[in-house]
C-alpha cells in the first residue's frame, strides 16, 4: 500500500509546491485586476449607438409603423431630431435604380449609407461590392398611368386602352395580354 501516492505524503507536497505557489500568485494578480464597474468600449459600442435609430433620445425599431409615421410627420420637434442626431433621413427611393421604398421589400445599406438602396441593389452591393447593371433589367415604371377620361357612353376610348396595353407590355418586358 506504500506505492499508492497520497496527498498527505510530504514528498508530493514538495514536488507540487513551486507549481502551486506560481498558480496562486497568478490567481491573486488576476483577482486584483478584476473590475466589476460598468466597462464601456467606446470604439465599438459608440459607433453602433450612433447608427441606431432614435426617438426622443431612446433607441427605437428601424421598422416604421404606419400610425407612427403620421404622428412623426406632424410633430415639428421630431423633424429636428434627425438633424440633431446627425443622421440623414432614410431614402424614399433607391439611390441607384430610383425605385420607391414602398415598392421594395426592404431598403438596404449602400455606399451612401444605411437604407439608401432597394433590396435588389443592396444585395448586389453587399455580396459583390458592385452596383447592379440596370441595362439588363426591364425598366420599372415610376408611376401608374392615370385613368383616361371616358367618353359620353361611359367607356374609355380605344386609343386610351391601346396606350395602356402598350405601356403594360413595355413595363413587364413581355406581352402578357393574352
Amino acid at each position: 500500500m506504500g506505492s499508492v501516492p497520497s496527498s498527505s505524503n510530504p514528498y508530493n507536497r514538495r514536488v507540487n509546491f513551486p507549481h502551486r505557489v506560481a498558480s496562486l500568485m497568478r490567481f491573486r494578480e488576476k483577482r486584483k485586476e478584476r473590475n466589476f464597474d460598468k466597462k464601456i468600449r467606446y470604439t465599438v459600442r459608440k459607433e453602433v449607438a450612433l447608427r441606431m435609430q432614435r426617438n426622443r433620445g431612446q433607441f427605437t425599431s428601424s421598422k416604421s409603423k404606419p400610425e407612427d409615421s403620421t404622428s412623426i410627420a406632424s410633430s415639428d420637434s421630431s423633424m429636428r431630431w434627425g438633424l440633431v442626431e446627425g443622421r440623414p433621413p432614410s431614402a424614399s427611393e433607391c439611390h441607384h435604380c430610383h425605385i420607391s421604398a414602398k415598392a421594395t421589400p426592404m431598403m438596404r445599406r449602400g455606399p451612401d449609407g444605411p437604407r439608401t438602396l432597394c433590396n435588389a441593389c443592396g444585395l448586389m452591393w453587399a455580396n459583390k461590392g458592385t452596383m447592379r447593371d440596370l441595362s439588363k433589367s426591364p425598366p420599372v415604371p415610376l408611376q401608374t398611368l392615370p385613368p383616361e377620361p371616358v367618353d359620353g357612353t361611359g367607356t374609355a376610348t380605344a386609343a386610351a386602352v391601346g396606350e395602356q396595353q402598350s405601356a403594360a407590355i413595355t413595363a413587364n418586358g413581355h406581352d402578357s395580354s393574352s
